[in-house]
């Protein structure tokens, strides 16, 4: 290396060589330098001005190729050999690392090379604590790589060995079917083949037969020592009988065998008569034992039992009917298994060594694909269309009507996946568990996971939405349009944690909504689905347009009547969270429904937060706070808190615009107004005792109680019959109400 030239900005321009090789020609062939104007004379001047021992290397972050050893010894032999090391070492890291930074095309030219002045010993230390560094994260990135490679292997070898092991499972369960499937057919034979009825016809029989001697039984202890008393004393009766019977058979042997001695006596046939003294006996004697010994006999025979012995007897009886009965039972439960075994063959053999195909669903699914695809490319068309200069407005109406064709189409097909999801649940829950595992592409468990909510096939961009920002500030609503039904849209913002928590607990309210559905008193959900490209998950619900309290309070409040009606479909939607373990915590004048002024239910709440958290905002209505006071002294909310906000809506809706008087603790004064009793006997128990109070005895509750509807005479058959008011009176009464609340503000003329 030599040094031909010195710029005024201190660069030091060198010409490099190794043997016949040009540095800066093969630097600049790499495209890692370009040519540069000759040096001046001012520059060569300053070249014998300056100390080659001065000389660096500038911009070393860029690689420059390695210079190797030069056969004659230089001022630069020493820090080259040096510097090349770690050039080549940075070079090669950097590299390896994807961050290569080129040489300054301005620094070099050929046959000359522009060495920097400014690099410090500090720079290059730092640069080779980087490339130390680099090679350390690359040895740890090549024992990680092959660490995961070798765990790849594992799980592979492992979910091979889980499936030789799931088809084990299903080959012993199938077996284990079908020893299952002779059992029951071989119970049925058996059934079949004894005489079940037959038995139970004697059985009622006996016990009509004993009853009539016996009478009622007496309910007492079922006891093997009373059959045993009863037994024993029947073989002491028995054998005293026997006693006496044979002694009387021995009485009229010996009496019979007198009268044939006697009758020998005075038989002139006999050749050898006999003697009178042969025949003559004490027949005083043998008649008297013999007549002991029959009146004995009957004595046992016929004389009523004494009073132990009726004991004995009864409590035999008493036994004996409870076996019956107790036989008679163990017969109804035979044929109760009966029947359902017989029900039971007919739904295993249709599945008995078969497997549940998923084909009609993945089909629906491809269906929908192309639905959803094609109802895409029309709301682009729509689109150009209504951003064209010249729009055709009958081409346009067209579009709209082919999409909202193509809509109705997709949400078709997704009831029907979901009859199809049901129709898999249940084969998974009765007969196939392995099934979601055995097909994870159609997401089975999720959606059992979610109570049949969750669909995977809807999104947000294929209705026709909207917004609503009327109705919520805090989240996105919007409005549509589904197979003629009005539905809202509730954004929810999630996340990996929070979208399982929102699914659980929509899933937790649907189900309990699935118990009894239009029954339950709670607002329905249609569909749960996420948003693909954002962090959001939409809960589809039906849309009642002013029909929450707080709008129909607002326009034309509810009269005393309609306010029961609506408040004890209120009550029915709190049993049923309640019966479902689900405290609402957050019941408010909006979101209580009145649907058609006679219907109330109970409307979701914020799927995002907890059940302290719904109960910790403080929602108000009127003056009066919906919040408990034990909510206020940091109590976990508990039924009897939604309790208590129920009972302030009814109070609410029961004084209308009265003002309330509140004590120091929150609570409102009821003695203050003028209501039914029925009514202010069911606020005190909501308001003050509410803590020994229920859902289900509020639903109960005797305000709530429907009135027997009064015979309205008929006046063609009953001359006396008088209406309760002429129809022209009832007209100017509601005509009367009318123009008072038009006085008040509180008419709603769009209603």
């Amino acid at each position: 290396m030599r040094i031909k030239a010195t710029s005024q900005d201190g660069t030091v321009i060198a010409q490099a060589e190794y043997g016949s090789v040009d540095i800066g020609e093969e630097v600049f062939k790499k495209g890692f330098a370009e040519k540069c104007k000759p040096p001046s004379r001012t520059d060569i001047c300053e070249e014998k001005k300056l100390d080659p021992g001065q000389l660096v290397l500038r911009n070393l972050k860029s690689p420059i190729p390695l210079w190797g050893r030069r056969s004659n010894q230089s001022t630069f032999s020493r820090p080259k050999g040096h510097l090349s090391e770690k050039l080549t070492l940075d070079l090669k890291n950097e590299n390896d690392a994807g961050n290569l930074t080129t040489f300054p095309k301005e620094s070099l030219a050929v046959g000359d090379f522009n060495l920097g002045s400014n690099v410090s010993l500090a720079k290059i230390k730092q640069d080779q604590k980087l490339i130390e560094e680099n090679e350390k994260l690359k040895t740890e990135k090549d024992a990680l790589l092959e660490s995961y490679k070798a765990l790849e292997l594992k799980v592979e070898q492992i979910a091979q060995e889980l499936q030789n092991e799931g088809n084990i499972l299903i080959a012993q369960r199938n077996e284990m079917q079908q020893k299952l499937y002779m059992s029951v057919e071989d119970f049925v034979l058996e059934v079949d083949e004894s005489s079940l009825n037959k038995r139970l016809k004697t059985l009622q029989d006996l016990s009509v037969s004993l009853e009539a001697v016996y009478g009622e039984a007496k309910e007492g202890a079922n006891s093997d020592e009373i059959l045993q008393k009863f037994y024993d004393w029947k073989c002491d009766k028995r054998e005293e009988f026997t006693s006496v019977r044979s002694e009387t058979d021995a009485s009229l042997q010996r009496l019979v065998a007198w009268f044939q001695r006697t009758l020998k006596v005075f038989d002139l046939s006999v050749e050898e008569p006999l003697i009178s003294e042969d025949a003559v006996d004490n027949i005083d004697e043998i008649l008297e034992k013999t007549e002991s010994s029959v009146c004995k006999e009957l004595e046992i025979a016929l004389v009523d039992q004494g009073d132990a012995d009726k004991e004995i007897i009864l409590n035999t009886y008493s036994q004996v009917l409870q076996k019956i009965r107790s036989e008679e039972r163990l017969i109804a439960t035979v044929q109760a298994k009966y029947k359902d075994s017989i029900e039971f063959k007919k739904q295993l053999i249709e599945y008995l060594n078969k497997s549940p195909s998923v084909d009609h669903l993945l089909s629906i699914k491809k269906t929908l694909k192309s639905l959803k695809a094609r109802l895409r490319w029309k709301l682009v068309e729509k689109n150009n269309l209504e951003e064209s200069d010249d729009p055709d407005g009958s081409q346009i109406e067209k579009i709209k009507e082919e999409i909202t064709q193509l809509r109705n189409n997709v949400f078709q097909e997704i009831y029907h996946e979901r009859e199809e999801y049901e129709m898999l649940t249940s084969l998974a829950q009765k007969w196939f568990p392995e099934l979601p595992l055995l097909h994870p592409e159609i997401g089975l468990l999720k959606y059992m996971n979610s109570g049949g909510l969750l669909t995977m096939s809807l999104e947000r961009d294929l209705l026709d939405a909207e917004p609503m920002k009327e109705l919520s500030s805090k989240r996105p609503l919007v409005c549509s349009e589904v197979n003629g039904q009005t539905i809202l849209l509730k954004g929810y913002s999630v996340d990996v944690d929070t979208e399982a928590k929102v699914i659980e607990r929509a899933a937790t309210y649907h189900r309990a909504w699935r118990e009894a559905e239009e029954e339950s008193g709670l607002l329905p959900l249609i569909f749960l689905f996420l948003c693909k490209s954002d962090p959001m998950a939409y809960l589809m619900v039906p849309y009642y347009p002013r029909a929450n309290l707080s709008t129909v309070q607002a326009s034309m409040p509810l009269n005393s009547e309609e306010a029961l009606k609506v408040m004890k479909g209120v009550a029915q939607g709190l049993h049923t969270l309640h019966k479902a373990d689900i405290i609402h915590g957050s019941l408010h004048q909006n979101n209580v429904f009145a649907i058609n002024r006679e219907q109330g239910i109970v409307g979701d709440f914020d799927f995002t937060k907890s059940m302290s958290q719904r109960a910790s905002v403080n929602m108000m209505v009127g003056d009066l706070s919906l919040i408990s006071p034990e909510l206020k002294m940091g109590k976990p909310a508990s039924p009897s808190s939604d309790l208590y906000a129920y009972g302030c809506l009814l109070l609410w809706l029961s004084v209308q615009n009265q003002e309330f008087e509140i004590n120091k603790d929150g609570i409102p004064k009821v003695d203050q107004f003028h209501l039914d009793n029925k009514v202010k006997s069911l606020l005190c128990s909501l308001i003050y005792y509410r803590s020994s109070m229920t859902a289900e005895q509020v639903l109960n509750a005797e305000c709530f109680l429907i009135p027997k509807e009064k015979s309205v005479p008929n006046p063609e058959k009953d001359t006396e019959y008088t209406p309760y008011k002429k129809e022209e009176e009832i007209k100017m009464e509601n005509l009367d109400k009318c123009m008072d609340k038009t006085r008040n503000g509180e008419a709603n003329f769009d209603r």
